[in-house]
């Protein structure tokens, strides 16, 4: 399938945008190896630590009997795990309860984004968005971002004796002849750390919420989750896609949630399902 008619700025290619196949073939070998089912069972206790912290700040909330934003605490963890897995080291949101000063510009920006880059194709509005105030603003902080995850990929280049993440066989490949290039790495970072991080939110924010509108789905999932598992301990990867009407439920959620902004979705409604 041909690619789309957006053309990203020379040498800012990436996994996700490059206008030649055979280009985008060869970003994606190099890619490829950090997210394949063994990479993720080898990258496992790094998310487990922080799902762990997770559930330990949200068991004291209860225990305070305290009223908290779910939502929050998503965006907390997913962009930890993310970044975490990309960069090899996270934002913290979770260990201290709060918004890490680059998850917000990173959330907050998104939109502004999107809206420039499509607005790019557009004349006369191509030739004016440069003098939007909120546009100006949001993409000098959106460039910010972009220097702040440029920084700590760099010192995930340097750092020696790591736990596996996304850049352990990444690296590797790194100005190596079929391989790709600093500026490709960067690009194809930091579209991952901001898409993953969103979807990874959202899906379960969705999720949740829909679940709470619909009793009976919210039981029958509870009922298979608490009967499966005796302890926390015994939740993992394998495990858990051992899980039919979770797995339906995240489905669903997927089908119904509107992931990506950009996107216009249309969902058919079916009855008695």
């Amino acid at each position: 399938m041909p690619k789309g008619n957006y053309v990203p700025p020379p040498g800012r290619e990436s996994l996700f945008d490059h206008p030649v196949h055979e280009e985008h073939q060869r970003i994606r070998k190099s890619l490829r190896n950090g997210f394949t089912e063994r990479a993720q069972r080898d990258q496992e206790p790094r998310v487990k630590r922080l799902i762990d912290g997770l559930m330990n700040q949200l068991k004291e909330i209860a225990k305070a009997d305290e009223v908290t934003d779910i939502a929050q605490w998503n965006y907390l963890v997913a962009y930890d795990i993310v970044v975490d897995l990309a960069c090899g080291e996270n934002f913290k949101g979770v260990e201290n309860g709060k918004n890490h000063k680059w998850i917000g510009i990173g959330i907050n920006t998104s939109t502004a984004f999107t809206v420039f880059h499509e607005s790019k194709r557009l004349w006369p509005f191509n030739a004016i968005l440069a003098y939007i105030p909120y546009l100006k603003k949001a993409l000098s902080l959106r460039m910010q971002h972009i220097q702040y995850l440029n920084e700590l990929l760099e010192k995930r280049r340097k750092a020696k004796d790591t736990e596996p993440d996304f850049m352990t066989h990444a690296l590797n490949y790194l100005d190596q002849p079929g391989g790709l290039n600093l500026g490709e790495l960067q690009r194809s970072l930091e579209i991952v750390v901001t898409a993953a991080s969103d979807t990874a939110a959202t899906l379960p924010i969705g999720a949740l919420y829909h679940l709470c509108k619909n009793p009976s789905v919210y039981a029958k999932l509870k009922q298979e989750i608490r009967s499966s598992f005796s302890s926390e301990e015994e939740i993992n990867i394998s495990t858990v896609n051992e899980k039919p009407y979770l797995l339906a439920v995240l489905k669903e959620a997927l089908r119904i949630i509107l992931l990506c902004p950009e996107i216009i979705l249309v969902v058919w409604v079916l009855r008695d399902v």
